[in-house]
C-alpha cells in the first residue's frame, strides 16, 4: 500500500499531498532549491540600491537573488522565513558590514545552514564574527570572509563565489 505521511498542520498537509502526487510540483521545488542565492545584510536605502550589480551577477549565473534585509527587530516569523530560505538556497551571502554581532534570532539558522555561506564585509565596516570561525571549525559550510571596497567589488566577490555548473 501507500506509505502514511502524517503532519500536524493543514497547510503543510496540502503542500505535502501536492508534492507526493505531482511530479511538476516536485520539479518546481527542486528548481527553486537549485537557483536561489540568499543575500542577507543590513541595507539602508542607499546600500539597497547598491545591490543592483549583485542581482545582475546572480542573474548572469542563471540563478535567482533573494535579498533578506536584516534592519530592525527580527521577529520569530522572520527568523523562521530566514531558516526556510536558507535551507532552500544554493548559496547564502551574508554581509556582516555594520552588524557587529550575529542577530540572536538567526544564530541557530546560521550555525546549521546547509548551503555554503559566504560572509562578506565592506572594507572598514566590520569583520568576521567570532561565531562564524567557531561554526566553520565545527564543520559548518562557511567560506572564508571576503572583503570588498565598493558596490562593484561586492558584485565581483559574489559573482566569483557562485556555482558555475
Amino acid at each position: 500500500g501507500t506509505p502514511l505521511i502524517a503532519v500536524d498542520d493543514l497547510s503543510l498537509a496540502l503542500f505535502v499531498q501536492l508534492m507526493c502526487q505531482s511530479a511538476a510540483v516536485q520539479a518546481v521545488v527542486d528548481e527553486i532549491k537549485a537557483r536561489i542565492v540568499l543575500i542577507c545584510g543590513r541595507y539602508d536605502d542607499r546600500r539597497y540600491a547598491d545591490l543592483d550589480d549583485v542581482r545582475a551577477a546572480v542573474h548572469a549565473a542563471g540563478l535567482q537573488p533573494v535579498v533578506f534585509d536584516l534592519r530592525g527587530q527580527i521577529e520569530e516569523h522572520t527568523a523562521a522565513a530566514f531558516a526556510t530560505l536558507g535551507a532552500a538556497s544554493r548559496v547564502v551571502v551574508f554581509d556582516v558590514s555594520d552588524t557587529g554581532r550575529p542577530p540572536e534570532a538567526l544564530v541557530a539558522s546560521l550555525r546549521e545552514m546547509r548551503a555554503p555561506t559566504l560572509p562578506v564585509v565592506m572594507r572598514g565596516r566590520g569583520s568576521e564574527w567570532r561565531e562564524m570561525r567557531d561554526w566553520r571549525a565545527a564543520g559548518a559550510d562557511i567560506l572564508p570572509i571576503e572583503e570588498y571596497a565598493d558596490p562593484a567589488g561586492l558584485a565581483k566577490v559574489v559573482g566569483a563565489a557562485l556555482p558555475t555548473e
